[in-house]
């Protein structure tokens, strides 16, 4: 019995991922019975492919893709910034066009010392700096 093309991939669809600035991000798809259908990873805000299996096709060498063969397809995005924040979408080329996507949500901290700009202690004091973070 033939399988039907669309049914040879499960896609854990519309996720959302919060990351911290600077963090690594891991988004999966899970592929199962691939075969020979190319995937792809496309940053949606501007259609821009970034990667067609291990191609990587793009300047920034943050992104790379990772396979473990036949199963997942990761793409991976080092040091992650704000403008990196939005959707990306994982494709295998079959007729229908089979997707998901992952929604970044990057996380911008903000810390701040508390008091005064400016400190003048006498030399041999026990000075006490507080450090206070919290997200944007």
């Amino acid at each position: 019995m033939k399988k039907k093309e669309n049914s040879i991939m499960n896609l854990q669809d519309c996720h959302l991922v919060h990351l911290f600035l600077a963090a690594a991000i891991y988004p999966l798809a899970w592929v199962q019975q691939l075969g020979n259908k190319p995937v792809s990873w496309i940053r949606v805000r501007d259609g821009h492919i970034l990667t067609v299996d291990r191609a990587v096709f793009i300047a920034d060498q943050r992104f790379v893709v990772l396979n473990q063969p036949n199963k997942f397809w990761t793409l991976q995005i080092k040091y992650v910034q704000a403008r990196d924040a939005g959707a990306y979408e994982c494709q295998v080329s079959t007729e229908p066009k089979v997707s998901a996507k992952v929604y970044l949500d990057v996380v911008v901290p903000r810390t701040e010392i508390s008091g005064e700009p400016d400190r003048y202690v006498k030399a041999g004091s026990i000075v006490v700096l507080r450090c206070l973070s919290g997200v944007l």
